[in-house]
């Protein structure tokens, strides 16, 4: 499991000390195809980085069908609720195929940020880098989003 923090592409830029901190506070995860990660409407526990595989991301509104939202492949991260203060996840994750992942709690998250801040701060400025191309603009306001979650 070392290498899969140490190797995440969102990582690439820190240096070993900087890994050598935040190793601990993930876990890894296998889950097959088939296997949802979370559904909508769960409490927002886990922030997920897909290692291996492929999962898909569905929203069912409150009007109308379940919708397909994204494919996520390796080296992208699920989860944004856990961060971004929400109690409960915003859409549904579906493994397509077997999932290997890293994941982390938000407790976790937050222990890192408070026990290492500058570290901490830094992979809470990472995450916010990581989900903000969807968010055009919006890397400032998803940084404070983070801040504030955590």
């Amino acid at each position: 499991m070392v290498n899969d923090v140490t190797e995440f592409p969102l990582f690439r830029d820190l240096s070993p000390a900087d890994l050598e901190l935040i190793v601990p506070f993930f876990t890894s995860g296998d889950y097959s195809s088939g296997k949802k990660l979370f559904s909508q409407g769960d409490s927002a526990d886990n922030l997920y980085l897909v290692i291996q595989g492929e999962l898909i991301i569905k929203y069912k509104p409150y009007d109308g069908p379940e919708i397909i939202l994204t494919r996520l492949r390796d080296g992208d991260v699920l989860g944004w609720s856990t961060v971004l203060g929400n109690s409960s996840y915003t859409s549904s994750a579906i493994c397509i195929t077997d999932v290997a992942v890293l994941q982390i709690t938000s407790e976790r998250l937050r222990q890192l940020v408070t026990c290492h801040p500058q570290t901490g701060t830094m992979v809470l400025d990472l995450l916010a880098t990581a989900v903000s191309p969807r968010w055009k603009d919006s890397q400032i306001q998803v940084k404070e989003l983070l801040r504030r979650g955590m």
